[in-house]
């Protein structure tokens, strides 16, 4: 069923780029890195090119980053990160594929893995993976760019 969805997803993808563009363009976004030892948590959605990426989304109306992230982690793959758990790596700009928007980097470092419970509607395969194994080869670039300034502070 995975395997389906990503190539649906995947197929759809290019298509729908006009309107994800105009979305994202004035979206601001949080992507957060939940880490566990020196593994840490990445999530493919069922829209897309099959990378890993950063669980996390868009900023709701008047909601903080660390407000989002907490969401976002919680909707997409049940890990509730409580106040005080996150800390604030930094803020950048995704471009990529012709894509464009800002996003929030974040990051909470746990002492075990919580149990997963993914998003059907979004959310197709997690998996713990150890940092050095993520690459632009399999990653995002904007996963690549957060784990650049997550390394040095774990």
């Amino acid at each position: 069923m995975k395997v389906i969805a990503r190539t649906i997803g995947a197929v759809i993808f290019y298509p729908s780029w006009p309107v994800l563009y105009f979305y994202l363009k004035f979206s601001k976004r949080a992507r957060v890195v939940i880490a566990c030892g020196d593994e840490v948590l990445v999530v493919k959605g069922w829209l897309g090119d099959g990378k890993w990426s950063l669980p996390g989304g868009g900023l709701h109306d008047k909601e903080s980053p660390e407000q989002a992230a907490r969401r976002e982690v919680k909707e997409e793959v049940g890990i509730d990160l409580q106040a005080g758990q996150l800390s604030v790596l930094g803020e950048a700009e995704y471009r990529e594929r012709g894509l464009r928007y800002s996003y929030y980097q974040l990051a909470a470092n746990l002492a075990d893995k919580p149990a997963l419970h993914l998003q059907g509607r979004e959310i197709v395969d997690a998996a713990w993976i150890p940092a050095q194994q993520l690459t632009a080869k399999n990653s995002e670039k904007a996963t690549v760019e957060t784990l650049g300034l997550w390394r040095p502070n774990r």
